[in-house]
C-alpha cells in the first residue's frame, strides 16, 4: 500500500549543498523517515553495514534553472520530490538534523496524501514551526464551501 507525500524545499545559495546532502540522505537512507507502523519488520535503526533493498522509492531533485521562465535566473534553489510511506514527523526530524547555514531562510513544504494544500515549515527561534492555516481543516466539508467574497462559479 502506498501513501504519498509531496515535497518542496527552497534554500538560498549558502544552503544549496546542504539541500543536496539532505536529498541524498532521503533517497539513500529512507529507513530514517519511513513510517514504522507500516513497516514494523524493518530494523530500526537499520544496520548501516547492510545495503537498503526496499520497500521504498522516492527522492528529491533540484529544479533545473532551465525550467524557470523569464529572462532572469531564480534567486533561490528549489528541490521537488515525492515520498512514499514516509512518516512526516520522522521526515521533519531528519530535516532538522541538517546543519543549515541560513536556517531562517530554509522553507520546507509538505503535502501529505489526502491533504489539499502544502504545509509550510520554517525555522524560527531555533525550532521548526508550521506556518499554514488550520481552519478550515481540509478534511471537513467547510473546506469545500464557497468563500462568500468570491463570485459564484458555474461549471
Amino acid at each position: 500500500m502506498s501513501w504519498v507525500t509531496n515535497v518542496m524545499l527552497s534554500v538560498q545559495s549558502d544552503d544549496r549543498q546542504n539541500a543536496a546532502d539532505f536529498a541524498k540522505l532521503v533517497e539513500e537512507k529512507p529507513w530514517l523517515h519511513l513510517d514504522r507502523k507500516k513497516w514494523p519488520q524493518i530494523p530500526d535503526p537499520w544496520p548501516e553495514d547492510q545495503q537498503w533493498m526496499g520497500p521504498y522509492n522516492a527522492g528529491l531533485e533540484e529544479s533545473p534553472i532551465s525550467v524557470w521562465p523569464g529572462s532572469k535566473a531564480p534567486e533561490c534553489h528549489v528541490w521537488l520530490g515525492v515520498l512514499n510511506n514516509s512518516d512526516p514527523s520522522r521526515f521533519r526530524a531528519l530535516f532538522i538534523s541538517i546543519p543549515w547555514r541560513l536556517p531562517n531562510a530554509v522553507q520546507l513544504m509538505l503535502m501529505d496524501q489526502e491533504e489539499q494544500y502544502f504545509r509550510l515549515w520554517m525555522f524560527r527561534d531555533g525550532e521548526l514551526k508550521q506556518f499554514a492555516p488550520t481552519e478550515p481543516d481540509d478534511g471537513t466539508d467547510a473546506f469545500w464551501d464557497q468563500d462568500p467574497r468570491l463570485p459564484d462559479r458555474q461549471v
